[in-house]
């Protein structure tokens, strides 16, 4: 049985997840100038996807930020981007009100996926109606519920105090949810077609390379990189696209797997992959001019050449 695609898989998030908070009253017009969404579309029920870039366009992190309320902002971020974006919003801050705290005791602990995890979590917390909307959080029990898909299925993380992680834990292995390692975690995750920065993402891309369309706006005030993708969405496009590639074999290509056209020139590299029972899949950045969803690719595996089918993310 796949608890992802058969019942509730259970997630620990300490390798996904960790947060930090961003006060002050100056906090959200300091957030607006650095950031590269638009925080006035921000609301106390849902969070935004947003990047921080260098004012070449390349991405410091990719992160949701939620507004935490009394001027305060939670930003979500993948373990390995924690500290530079944390450090790149610090070093920033001149005359401005604003407080960076990296110790806040609420964090994203648990992520459920899979067909039965709203009835899972309509089970433990009563009167709870399951947020449907991306990134959509509501709060009962001292838990904030948050819509988040990890997976093909989709689910919701669970955000919580350190000292309520057992208890609620225990609660959700008694009504059925199953818990996973990692690496089931992280085949769920490309399966489903999802970008992890700091593995399929990092500081040598652009937004738009990665997908991360929803973290752009176009039509705010000035921020760092605001101009490079302005202008990559007027006048052109980028050279590569994130895209995901399935092949009917369960051999994995290693990071960095070469993808060849069929005049064998090269046009992509993996960047994750795993097997999924039913061959495998992988993320892959390839060149613009191939990144037709549907098209074919030679993916050149350590044992030979197979012929792998491109994909959108998340589609």
């Amino acid at each position: 049985m796949n608890p992802f695609c058969d019942s509730a898989a259970l997630v620990d998030l300490e390798p996904y997840a960790k947060s930090f908070e961003v006060s002050g009253g100056d906090a959200q017009d300091y957030l607006q100038r650095m950031l590269s969404a638009d925080l006035r579309k921000l609301k106390p029920s849902r969070g935004l996807t947003s990047t921080m870039m260098t004012s070449k366009g390349k991405m410091i992190a990719a992160f949701e930020i939620f507004d935490a309320g009394a001027d305060r902002f939670a930003l979500q971020v993948d373990p390995i981007a924690f500290d530079p974006l944390a450090d790149g919003l610090e070093r920033l801050v001149i005359l401005e009100d604003v407080v960076l705290d990296r110790t806040v005791d609420v964090q994203p602990r648990f992520s459920l996926q899979g067909p039965r995890a709203a009835a899972i979590l309509h089970q433990i917390f009563d009167g709870l109606v399951c947020p449907e909307d991306p990134l959509e959080a509501k709060s009962v029990d001292g838990v904030t519920v948050v819509r988040r898909h990890r997976s093909a299925v989709g689910g919701w993380d669970l955000w919580l105090s350190r000292d309520r992680s057992a208890d609620v834990h225990e609660s959700l292995r008694a009504a059925g949810a199953v818990d996973v390692d990692y690496a089931a975690a992280e085949t769920a995750r490309i399966d489903g077609g999802y970008a992890r920065f700091g593995v399929d993402a990092d500081g040598s891309r652009m937004p738009p390379e990665a997908v991360y369309d929803d973290a752009i706006s176009y039509d705010k005030g000035c921020y760092p990189g605001q101009e490079v993708v302005a202008r990559i969405r007027t006048y052109g496009h980028v050279n590569w696209l994130l895209r995901r590639v399935r092949w009917a074999t369960e051999e994995l290509a290693p990071a960095d797997t070469e993808l060849t056209n069929a005049d064998g020139k090269v046009v992509g590299r993996v960047t994750s992959c795993a097997a999924t029972g039913a061959g495998a899949v992988a993320l892959a950045y390839v060149r613009y001019q191939t990144a037709e969803p549907g098209s074919s690719l030679t993916v050149s595996l350590p044992s030979g050449a197979v012929v792998g089918t491109l994909e959108e993310l998340g589609a």
